[in-house]
């Protein structure tokens, strides 16, 4: 076989092996040098399929661009081990511990009532074993509100960390707490039905950066708007936009970039249908009976659409919680708008 003959086959050949591997290739190229994917990131678009679909993969980068926050929640997030702190918890177990604003943490009885007796009470295997998770949790708890408030006191920042609801639950994925001193003005009028909205104010908490989130019904023209469940005394309903404007110096519009008007629709509804008058609660992200604000916007994009807006899950790993934080992550969200006070 003459030299030209030889390298014509070696092409052939290089060619037909790309074509079998190359989107395989493709992906990986941009999973290392453009996308930056974790390890869980990447399992998780291999199960959706989208790994190799180059304009997915496009699409990504363009909401990426959108996002100038990303990189510092990201950074945070992982600095401080917020997910990985929320997914360690079973949310099944959570509703066994009470839990002081001083983050000690006891047991509840069958009455749903703290209990010295259970304390102790080590002689069942049972309860000690209870007792064990309960003080783990608890010295786990204490850790990440130490990062969390060092975090803010090192920007000047003097946030409450831990809130309950005087009934021994952590209460806020996100702090929904009223008039704060700003004057943000949302033009809803640019804002479409489905969108998901995140509040921000200065400082971290539990969760991340954000405080808040809802998802927004479509009415740009009514004060009730945004679908969610800020207050553990309240069940889900509609917050006042006017009252987000107040509460938050940064208001993020979230557009589910990887789903058209209908579906963004049938998510609204699942939510609404889902979660209207449900108490609040932090439950598996499949729970029905009961819901906090990320979580019902999340639910509806999942269950309607199949669409996963859950930015920091780990396909690997439990349940855990779905926080505004991991929503404005997402590879499926993009900035719609951003107002600012």
């Amino acid at each position: 076989m003459n030299k030209h003959i030889k390298g014509i086959v070696c092409a052939v050949v290089m060619a037909l092996t790309f074509a079998q591997i190359g989107g395989n290739a493709f992906a990986a190229q941009l999973s290392t040098n453009d996308l930056n994917l974790s390890k869980s990131e990447i399992a998780k678009l291999t199960n959706e399929g989208k790994l190799n679909d180059q304009n997915f993969i496009n699409g990504i980068l363009e909401a990426r661009k959108t996002k100038t926050e990303l990189s510092k929640i990201k950074e945070n997030n992982k600095k401080l081990g917020i997910t990985e702190f929320w997914n360690s918890v079973i949310p099944e177990e959570l509703e066994q511990y009470y839990i002081n604003d001083d983050g000690t943490v006891t047991l509840r009885d069958s009455n749903n009532l703290t209990t010295n007796a259970l304390k102790s009470d080590a002689s069942s295997k049972n309860t000690k074993t209870k007792l064990d998770k309960a003080k783990q949790f608890e010295e786990k708890l204490k850790e990440l509100v130490s990062k969390v408030e060092e975090k803010n006191n090192k920007s000047g920042i003097n946030k409450k960390v831990l809130h309950t609801d005087g009934e021994g639950r952590i209460t806020n994925v996100g702090d929904f707490s009223g008039e704060t001193g700003y004057n943000n003005v949302c033009d809803l009028t640019k804002a479409k039905k489905g969108d998901v909205f995140l509040g921000d104010m200065p400082g971290s908490n539990l969760y991340g950066d954000i405080d808040h989130a809802g998802i927004f019904n479509g009415n740009a023209y009514s004060d009730n708007c945004i679908f969610s469940n800020a207050n553990p005394n309240t069940t889900a309903g509609y917050d006042k936009i006017s009252g987000w404007d107040k509460a938050y110096n940064s208001i993020y519009d979230m557009n589910v970039w990887t789903t058209d008007m209908d579906q963004a629709d049938s998510a609204f509804r699942m939510a609404y249908s889902t979660f209207k008058g449900k108490p609040y609660r932090l439950t598996g992200k499949l729970v029905t009976s009961s819901t906090y604000c990320s979580k019902i916007p999340w639910y509806g994009y999942l269950v309607a659409v199949n669409v996963d807006i859950d930015g920091f899950a780990n396909v690997a790993s439990g349940d855990g919680l779905v926080t505004p934080d991991a929503i404005y992550a997402s590879d499926n969200t993009s900035v719609r708008n951003h107002w600012t006070d």
